[in-house]
């Protein structure tokens, strides 16, 4: 088969994959994730109804200077097997690193053009749901008539760290639901679609020499609640109090950091008083920025009237409950 009828056939299988379970493809039902910490890679695996398990699919770990460009490479390993359809979605803190580039498979191999992830992906850029708008899907399709095996880069992401990006670990895991879209299957002797459950190994970036985990915060701080500013555990009139105060002594001062920390240190819910100040100064401007307009790096002083609206609610305030406020 041609190389163009192939292309032509990947297109077709493409569509059907994202239309969920037609033709055969199961949707995903549940993403467990087995581990991340500041010295490892975030790790996923689909669960697949009757699915049997799949190669692993690895977008590698990366030591960068701060404004670097830099590749991230999604490579398929462990694939004895083969495979004819994966879909990869790699989250993008757009807070930290710009998306410069995407390619089909590996640009930087001989015959590049003449290989088959370069005819057989199709990338795309995704805004998920229920996510902050810093965080932009890389979805990576690779979708053939015949099973590929062995090792292989499917697709290459370029991307730039940004030049006030803290020095330290970044996350940039796999969603292994991706909407009820990610999924990934081979065909056996018969020519029938089998489900396969891949294990996903996210990007782990070392910006400089800093060894704290920037993002996803440590397991302690992970957990952000939209409006609890002084990082309590709640959201309350106090929240908006102090957002306001911030924003009025912060206005006159060099030291935003400072000025924040000695308003809230003591009302800092036990499990953050080991962060840095530089933590909970990051912490409590995410939280503050109800409505996302920032992108979590600050708030302003209409997140504040947001919460004093949403108290009149006498509902529990929760990131839930601030998905349906802005609805």
């Amino acid at each position: 088969m041609s190389r163009k009828i192939r292309k032509i056939a990947a297109t077709a299988l493409a569509f059907a994959m994202l239309a969920g379970s037609a033709a055969g493809f199961s949707a995903v039902q549940e993403t467990p994730v087995i581990t991340v910490s500041a010295a490892e890679q975030a790790v996923s695996a689909t669960k697949a109804p009757n699915g049997i398990a799949g190669p692993t699919i690895d977008a590698g770990t990366y030591k960068i200077a701060t404004g670097d460009t830099f590749k991230v490479k999604i490579k398929v390993t462990d694939n004895a097997d083969g495979f004819n359809a994966i879909n990869a979605w790699l989250d993008v803190n757009t807070n930290y690193f710009e998306i410069v580039d995407k390619a089909n498979g590996d640009p930087d191999m001989a015959e590049y053009e003449d290989s088959e992830a370069y005819t057989a992906v199709t990338l795309n850029e995704y805004s998920k749901k229920n996510v902050g708008k810093e965080i932009k899907t890389i979805i990576t399709l690779y979708s053939d008539t015949n099973n590929l095996k062995g090792d292989v880069v499917i697709s290459t992401i370029t991307l730039k760290a940004k030049a006030d990006a803290p020095a330290g670990y970044y996350s940039l895991p796999f969603d292994a639901v991706g909407d009820d879209g990610a999924m990934a299957n081979r065909i056996d002797e018969k020519r029938d679609p089998i489900v396969i459950n891949p294990t996903f190994r996210g990007a782990l970036v070392q910006v400089g020499e800093g060894t704290d985990m920037i993002y996803p915060a440590s397991s302690s701080s992970s957990d952000i609640l939209k409006g609890d500013f002084n990082l309590d555990g709640k959201v309350s009139q106090t929240d908006a109090t102090f957002m306001l105060r911030y924003l009025l002594e912060s206005s006159v001062s060099d030291n935003k950091t400072d000025v924040l920390y000695d308003l809230i240190k003591g009302t800092i819910r036990e499990e953050l008083k080991n962060e840095s100040k530089e933590k909970i100064f990051e912490l409590a401007n995410a939280s503050g920025d109800v409505d996302g307009s920032e992108s979590g790096k600050s708030f302003k002083q209409t997140d504040a009237t947001y919460i004093l609206r949403a108290l009149l609610n006498d509902s529990k305030i929760d990131n839930a409950f601030w998905t349906t406020f802005f609805a």
